[in-house]
């Protein structure tokens, strides 16, 4: 029995031992409060929560209904015919009883025939709810003889994953009942039937069933067939069902079929624009299909919200997804069994439910008698304890309490027994069926959090924290500032991190992010100073000099800096400044750092600081190994394609969960590499104890060694890649040894690490060449004792093993075995001394001499050694090292052990020169430094031979020393099967996620780390464990995540939860019910709006166009729509538009009439018309130039350009029509690029490696490592993409300002500018040298051919900047809004521009693309690292010449050697709005926490999808502050913008979105921020800085009756033609200037001369200057001619309005003179 209690708590004690293991501390009473923090309750960990729900209700069965003409009679015979194995089982059995809610959903859809909701929950057969009345339909026409070809039910998924599951399932259940067809049609689906067959038999080769290894006659399999005979149940996705209509060849398939049933599967992603989207194209797929019956919709989902609330609300969005009338009638919810007891329960021992819960069925018989109870054998065993369940008082105690989740300790206290005997009454309880009925449904949910760090005050007793806290109360009364510890990695000395930071008068030492690794610094607490302090009078307290007493015993150096730290306040001072000026009457603490290289240990002066925190991948991998090892073995039986039988050890298996496809990918690789490490080591560390005895009489070889662990290995079939796999093959055997050798190897080399199983005290390694001949010459000639010499020479020869110069047999390690062990696969070598000509991969034995200087050397580790032993200099070290060297090491004389000779002087050791001793044998010993901690089989003189520690040794029994380490007692685990895990996610290709997730189903792998391609209904079996490895976005992911487990009738479903380091995870750690019962709503949104619907209404009339004139479709190529007269009768139709055509709209399109949509397809500006237009002169312009090349002969160039013309007119009509905003978005990936693979076919087969190209420029960038099927791959090439008639890159100009870190953008190079750029923010003058050209790579980029192993260590990565708005999108509307006397300036846009750009520099061969990245190192010819290059680099040289030459992604050799600095960026265009308020705030926290409530208040008010809306910040200049202030930009997220922000430009919609942003700051009760009122998933960077109150304060001057101030609506781009007859005002003053305005009072010209003065605007050029526009004529008040700014008195109306819609803004003045002011404010403020 899997017990999810006693699991818990192991994974929760190997977590606290790995956390205690890596953070030792070396000040044992902090130690000792560390650990115990760790396990006080809910500290680390919280549950397991229990949560038993009742089971769903039972209904009748299939025969039941068929035999009352509920359902076809046909039914009975669908899989009548299967054979009756265990193979073929039965997918609808007949006698069998349905879930009520299944019963129920028939009712609905087949008896009464509503639209139906089903909302059942996960794992209650939802897919049934709609399969049986689809089948029952087509059952029924099978009956009377009418079921012709044609799709009747066409069923909708948002993910190809789903409906091939979809497929299995109608496969099995239809194999035997080919009357019905059924088939795919997506992305993956080939187009002849040939292609598609061998897809099919390729893919499911494996099947169990032989009927099903080959195509079945009912399955349509390919888009050829499915075309000439539509299937009678279609499965697709939305994206595709938006290329099917538009496709003039898939007509067939709506025209002559008849559709009864629109299943929309998981309808709940259905949410913001895609749920818009998918409204208006079901709209359509209902206006193209023929309907005899009355068309049904059913949608499906497991979270849509609870019974008796979310009614309405699931109605309402039903309704705006599918275009139909839904009621309450239609909605099925699962329905619950809610038991009913009438008789008395029994007091059964709760002994006997132990009993139960651990034996066989077959023993259940033995204990019911044991306890005098009755068993029934006539009926099934689980009935049995179904009847025992039911009627015990536990059970009814279980029943009466409520089902919400209850942690594990609580639900044992409410049964009155302990937590096993709890844990063993619910496994009994899970295993209770009657009738095929569950007695309960019991799931748990164990959460584990991240440390968040150690804090510590340093002021009186010592109090520590595991949670981040800046100061505590003192005596109830006082507060005192607390500090965040690290500890050193090698001594476990406790040091203090932080930043300084200026606080007014003095510094101060406060805490740093928990992200930030940059500004931090780690001190040093000089010992003696972390105690209770003597407190002084003010008057008593003087400057602290170096004469007053010694604090510390350290000498001045130059490598250290000393501060004095308050250890009340935090304030901080550098000594020789005397102590820190704050108020606090303390002694100071002296806390030291090195000066230049930060996080060095100051104690050991070797180890390095660490911040207590654990990187995810370490932390989720031991949870992931503790869980795996805690769950339950079965015994797996299946047949082989061959028809062997097969009988194996399967179980423990589990999911695990990442939120990104790159996260699941290294996660696969990493158990996958890191359980095989630990697999070694738990075999050398058992083979080391079964050996001991032997080993102690006679030390092992490492040949003996690795021939005792194969065998370990093989018997235990250690390695197997698949659990099938054959037990007797040789190639196991291999894999053994490799690994054997593997596991010897890496201890040998890294016997120093801290975690090897050398310094944990199992194995001791010795040189065994050091013959007493040697000791004796040696330690004569340099004055040695024989000890001493022999303790020497054996150290110095071990320098071999641990730099890896180690001879192995090639037979044994291939290349990548040595990479993994020695970092590179080739051999390495130990010289003499290195010279020039020396490789990297050569140490030099001795030092080598300083240029010109013979008796100074550069640093050596072993001359310092000798030197110190020899109490000598380092020249005569180094004579000593080169004696022992050459007289003996290399020498003949020592032929035994002579050093094998290299491809040169160079040498290596044969690794049968060592021998290996257990603890036990007297010349095995261990120490441990009393000064750094570590531990070593080493004592040459009784001091550390750790380079730069000078402690000395004691020596430890390491049994007793290491009683209680995390990694030993894994290791004395008898466990010693792989653990088997692949990844699964959207980077695979369809047959790679398809065999793994078929291994899995069949209990051949372990595990599958997955993206979010599994959170969505896939069915992997009788799965009953998932982890996830972060809290996911939200409840409801939570919910398909977790719901993925408790499949199985066998055990309870457990959820295992890492909470990683962020306030997200915190946020629910801290309360786990919000994550397992949140509340889910349905999704709302409208389908009004105007940008989307155009989209649909173009889609409608393309596909008419193509349907009446297929050729013009041609084979999907824009040639001949473009080329040959299409778009001209294009046109034609539109104009006309054809009353078929007009009727197919007004069906498709709600409200058509209000969309003038015709114009502003084709009309004169029209969107599809200007496409079209720049098509023509692109080809236009390469066509002469093509003519011009040949008239010059130059056919060569003729010919290039004609080829580059080819692939341009060769553009897929859909991706066309897509890229320009034509047709919708959201089923076409239009800024996706791919990363192309050029390794061999296999590896592209695999894989399918695409991004967004906003994730793109970090993820995929050059240099970038990115991992996909355990193989990682290095990103190296960008592509070029064709524009501006030839192949080139998307160049822009890019600069983050120094001032204010806003992010500038140019097409032009503003170092070609006459004048030097400024801050569009701040107004700072940027140097030209600043600005970096930057690349869009819009055609995506090519990895390297090489592909590496994936390392245990995370890749290093580069990120983007966050979202930037750089504005130069087409202005369409602003307005100023009145409010409480107040401004607030709205300036709506469209096609305006949102920018991301990589924060790092790349250096680009514009000849073929090669780029090398932030990460990697150049090197030169000879593979070293091209210094001259790096320093070009660091001093951002705009290029660099490399002396190594590069080849191009096709291999061959490029002759491009300069390369040139560039960023890389992306643009994407949406929709904005800049809204400006009177008053501006520079207080970046106030202002982005407003854009949140903002955000969070359009979703609530206006029904928007908060994922489809963001904002960001942009800086505006405030001249008289002399500082940045900061504008408000909200934008869609969706591409090419949906509208949504605009609709603040209504006066109403902007007055409820402040309330409604007031009203959820004000109705929260959180400190700052909380997910109630600001934070979220997605703004997790800010949520340190969110703050509500400050939101309100700000927003609170802005509620009330809102009115709009007309402004100038710049719609159009109409020429304006100055007549040149103003007076000139350059010259005159402003007083002058306005009173030349008659129309203005005095006071009024008085108010408008102190703005312009005052604020220093810049002064017209003319006043009263004529125009002509539009063939009109007026004159303007003031014109600004360089800025194109008009002004307009109120009495000159009639001339603002002849000129309202040109190429200038014009400000009109109006009777609100206060409001005209803010108007001036903002537009001149915002210009300069």
């Amino acid at each position: 029995m899997f017990n999810p209690a006693k699991a818990s708590q192991a994974i929760k004690n190997e977590f606290i031992d790995y956390i205690s293991t890596s953070f030792s501390i070396a000040d044992g009473d902090y130690n000792d409060v560390f650990l115990k923090k760790l396990h006080d309750y809910g500290v680390i960990s919280k549950g397991p929560l229990i949560e038993i729900n009742d089971i769903f209700k039972s209904g009748n069965t299939l025969k039941y209904l068929c035999d009352h003409d509920v359902l076809s009679k046909l039914f009975l015979t669908l899989e009548e015919s299967k054979p009756k194995d265990s193979v073929h089982k039965h997918k609808l059995p007949l006698f069998r009883p349905l879930y009520k809610h299944q019963e129920e959903a028939i009712n609905v859809i087949t008896t009464k025939q509503l639209n139906a909701v089903i909302t059942t929950g996960t794992g209650s057969g939802k897919t049934e709810c709609f399969l049986i009345p689809i089948l029952n339909e087509l059952l029924r026409e099978a009956e009377e003889r009418t079921l012709s070809p044609g799709v009747r039910a066409i069923l909708i998924y948002p993910m190809n994953a789903l409906a091939n599951d979809q497929m299995k399932r109608l496969r099995e259940l239809l194999m035997c009942f080919p009357k019905i067809t059924f088939g795919v049609y997506n992305g993956d689906t080939k187009r002849t039937e040939q292609e598609a067959i061998a897809q099919y038999c390729d893919l499911h080769s494996e099947e169990e069933c032989e009927e099903l290894r080959t195509p079945l006659p009912n399955e349509l399999i390919s888009r050829e067939r499915m075309n000439e005979t539509p299937p009678h149940i279609l499965c697709t996705n939305y994206a595709m069902l938006e290329h099917m209509l538009l496709r003039p060849e898939n007509d067939i398939i709506f025209a002559e079929s008849n559709f009864r049933f629109v299943v929309l599967d998981e309808a709940h992603i259905y949410t913001g624009a895609t749920g818009m989207e998918t409204a208006l194209l079901l709209r359509r797929l209902k206006a193209r299909i023929q309907v005899k019956k009355r068309l049904q919709f059913i949608l499906t989902s497991a979270t849509l919200g609870k019974k008796g609330e979310a009614e309405d609300a699931i109605i309402r969005f039903a309704e705006a997804l599918s275009g139909e009338k839904f009621t309450k009638e239609g909605i099925v919810f699962g329905q619950r069994e809610k038991q009913l007891f009438y008789d008395e329960p029994k007091n059964i021992p709760i002994g006997l439910f132990s009993k139960l819960a651990v034996v066989a069925e077959e023993n259940y018989a033995s204990i019911f008698n044991e306890y005098a109870e009755p068993y029934d054998a006539a009926v099934e065993a689980s009935e049995n304890l179904y009847n025992l369940c039911f009627n015990s008082s536990y059970y009814r105690v279980l029943r009466a309490n409520p089902s919400n989740p209850t942690d594990i300790v609580q639900f044992a206290q409410l049964l009155n027994v302990t937590v096993d005997q709890a844990v063993a009454f619910v496994h009994v309880c899970s295993l209770a069926y009657k009738n095929g009925k569950a007695l309960i449904e019991a799931r748990y949910h164990f959460f584990v959090r991240a440390l968040e760090g150690v804090y510590t005050s340093l002021y009186r007793d010592k109090q520590l924290f595991l949670e981040r806290k800046k100061e505590l109360a003192l005596d109830g009364e006082h507060k005192i500032a607390v500090f965040e510890r690290a500890v050193c990695s090698n001594c476990g000395e406790l040091g203090i991190v932080g930043k300084i930071e200026k606080d007014g008068k003095f510094k101060k030492l406060v805490m740093a992010p928990q992200y930030d690794d940059d500004t931090i610094h780690f001190f040093h607490l000089e010992k003696g100073e972390e105690c209770l302090f003597e407190e002084f009078d003010d008057e008593n307290i003087e400057d602290i000099t170096d004469d007053e007493e010694n604090l510390t015993k350290k000498p001045k150096d130059k490598k250290y800096k000393e501060y004095y730290l308050c250890p009340i306040c935090g304030a901080i001072s550098e000594k020789d400044d005397g102590r820190p000026r704050c108020e606090h009457a303390v002694q100071p603490l002296l806390i030291s750092e090195y000066a230049n290289t930060n996080g060095k240990c100051l104690n050991c002066q070797s180890g390095r600081y660490r911040r207590f925190y654990i990187g995810s991948e370490a932390a989720t991998g031991v949870l992931a190994t503790a869980l795996y090892e805690e769950l339950p073995t079965k015994t797996i039986h299946e047949t082989n394609p061959d028809g062997i039988p097969l009988t194996f050890e399967g179980g423990k298996q589990f999911l695990a969960f990442s939120d990104s496809r790159s996260e699941a990918a290294f996660f696969a690789s990493y158990l996958d590499k890191s359980y095989k490490e630990f697999l070694r080591r738990r075999g050398l560390v058992r083979v080391l104890a079964d050996k001991r005895e032997e080993i102690i009489e006679e030390p092992y070889s490492l040949h003996d060694l690795a021939e005792e662990l194969t065998k370990l290995f093989v018997k235990h079939q250690s390695f197997k890649e698949e659990l099938t796999e054959n037990v007797f093959n040789r190639e196991l055997k291999k894999r053994a040894e490799k690994n054997a050798w593997i596991a010897i190897l890496t201890e040998l080399v890294y016997a120093r690490r801290r975690t090897s199983l050398v310094s944990l005290g199992r194995v001791a390694f010795e040189y065994k060449g050091n013959s007493e001949a040697i000791v004796t010459a040696m330690a004569k000639k340099y004055g040695l004792t024989q000890e001493l010499c022999k303790r020497l020479l054996d150290y110095l020869a071990m320098t071999f093993a641990y730099f890896g110069a180690l001879k192995i047999d090639d037979d044994i390690l291939d290349a990548d075995d040595r990479r993994y062990i020695f970092y590179t696969d080739k051999q390495k070598f130990v010289a003499l001394q290195k010279t020039a000509s020396t490789d990297r991969y050569s140490l030099s034995w001795k030092a080598r001499n300083r240029e010109g200087k013979a008796d100074s050397f550069y640093p050596n580790s072993r001359v310092r050694l000798v030197a110190k032993i020899l109490q000598s200099d380092e020249r005569r070290a180094n004579e000593f090292l080169e004696d022992y060297f050459n007289n003996w090491l290399i020498s003949p004389r020592n032929r035994d052990y002579k050093l094998e000779k290299g491809n040169g002087d160079i040498y290596c050791m044969p690794a049968e020169y060592y021998i290996v001793r257990v603890c036990g044998d007297q010349n095995a010993h261990w120490y441990r430094c009393a000064k750094c901690g570590k531990i070593s089989t080493t004592n040459i003189d009784g001091h550390c031979v750790e380079n730069g520690c000078d402690g000395t040794l004691e020596e430890i029994d390491p049994v007793q020393f290491f009683a209680d380490n995390h990694y030993l007692s894994l290791y004395n685990k008898q466990e010693y099967t792989s653990l088997l895990i692949r990844e699964h996610t959207a980077q695979l290709s369809r047959e790679e996620g398809l065999k793994y997730q078929t291994d899995f189903e069949k209990n051949r792998i372990h595990a599958l780390s997955c993206s979010t391609t599994f959170e969505m209904g896939v069915d992997v079996g009788e799965l009953e464990t998932v982890f996830l490895r972060n809290v996911p976005p939200s409840a409801a992911n939570y919910t398909q995540r977790a719901g993925r487990a408790g499949r199985s009738k066998n055990a309870s479903a457990y959820s295992l939860t890492y909470a990683k380091l962020s306030s997200h995870d915190f946020n629910f750690f801290n309360e786990p019910q919000k994550i397992i019962t949140g509340q889910i709503k349905p999704p709302v949104f409208k389908t009004d709006n105007e940008k989307i619907v155009l989209r649909h209404i173009y889609a409608v009339v393309l596909s008419y166009f193509f349907k009446q004139y297929p050729n013009y479709f041609g084979n999907n190529r824009t040639t001949e729509f473009l080329d040959n007269g299409g778009y001209d009768d294009f046109v034609d139709l539109v104009k006309n538009c054809p009353s078929k055509l007009n009727n197919l709209l007004q069906k498709s399109i709600p409200y058509i009439q209000s969309y003038d949509w015709q114009e502003k397809l084709v009309g004169e500006n029209g969107l599809l018309h200007n496409t079209v237009c720049e098509y023509e002169q692109t080809v236009e312009q390469l066509e002469g130039m093509i003519k011009e090349y040949a008239d010059q002969k130059d056919y060569d160039k003729a010919s290039r350009l004609q080829r580059s013309l080819t692939r341009y007119k060769a553009k897929e009509m859909i991706d066309f029509l897509v890229r320009n905003n034509v047709l919708p978005k959201y089923g076409f990936p239009i800024d996706t690029v791919e990363l192309e693979v050029t390794a061999d076919e296999r590896q592209k087969h695999e894989l399918q490696l695409s991004r967004d190209l906003k994730m793109a420029i970090s993820e995929y960038a050059p240099g970038e490592k990115i991992i996909a099927n355990n193989k990682m791959y290095t990103s190296r090439y960008i592509k070029k993409s064709f524009f501006n008639n030839h192949m080139d890159y998307y160049y822009s100009f890019v600069c983050e300002c120094p001032e204010c870190k806003t992010w500038n953008y140019s097409v032009q190079n503003p170092k070609d500018l006459p004048e030097r750029r400024k801050c569009v923010a701040c107004g700072h003058t940027i140097s030209s040298g600043s600005w970096q050209e930057a690349i869009e790579p819009r055609g995506g980029f090519v990895a390297e051919s090489r592909i590496d192993e994936v390392p245990m260590s995370r890749p290093d990565k580069i990120y983007r900047s966050r979202d930037s708005y750089i504005g130069n999108g087409t202005k369409i509307d602003e307005y100023l809004y009145r409010v409480n006397g107040r401004t607030i300036s709205l300036k709506s846009s469209e096609n305006d521009s949102i920018m991301v750009t990589s924060n790092t520099k790349f250096y680009v061969c514009k000849v073929c693309g090669f780029t090398y990245g932030f990460h990697d190192i150049i090197k030169d010819e000879k593979g070293n690292k091209d210094k001259a290059a790096h320093d070009a680099i660091a001093k951002s040289s705009l290029y660099i010449d490399v002396k190594r030459k590069h080849r191009n992604a096709l291999g061959h050799i490029c002759n491009g050697t300069r390369l040139y600095q560039d960023a890389l960026n992306h643009i994407y265009k949406t929709d904005v709005v800049v809204m400006d308020f009177q008053e501006y705030n520079s207080d970046e926290a106030t202002m982005i926490s407003v854009v949140y409530a903002l955000l969070n208040a359009m979703s609530d008010v206006l029904g928007i999808d908060i994922n489809d809306i963001s904002g960001c910040l942009k800086g505006v200049y405030n001249q008289q502050k002399a500082a940045v202030d900061y504008a408000i930009v909200l934008f869609d997220t969706v591409a090419g913008g949906a509208g949504h922000v605009r609709r603040l430009l209504n006066e109403t919609v902007l007055e409820n979105v402040i309330a409604a942003a007031c009203d959820r700051m004000k109705g929260c009760s959180c400190d700052t921020s909380c997910y109630n009122c600001l934070r979220s998933y997605y703004n997790q960077h800010w949520h340190e800085q969110l703050d509500r109150y400050k939101a309100y304060e700000f927003l609170t001057d802005y509620i009330g009756e809102i009115s709009k101030i007309e402004v100038a609506k710049v719609e159009g781009k109409h020429k304006i033609h100055l007549l040149n007859d103003g007076l000139s005002t350059k010259t005159e003053t402003y007083h002058y200037i306005f009173s030349q305005l008659d129309d203005l009072c005095e006071g009024t010209q008085s108010l408008l001369e102190n703005l312009f003065s005052n604020d220093n605007f810049e002064k017209p050029d003319y006043n009263a200057i004529g125009f002509e526009a539009n063939g009109k004529k007026g004159y303007a008040d003031l014109a600004w001619i360089e800025k194109k700014v008009l002004l307009f008195c109120q009495e000159n109306r009639e001339s603002y309005l002849v000129a309202k819609d040109s190429e200038y803004t014009c400000i009109l003045l109006t009777d609100d003179f206060a409001a005209d002011i803010e108007k001036l404010k903002i537009f001149f403020n915002e210009d300069k």
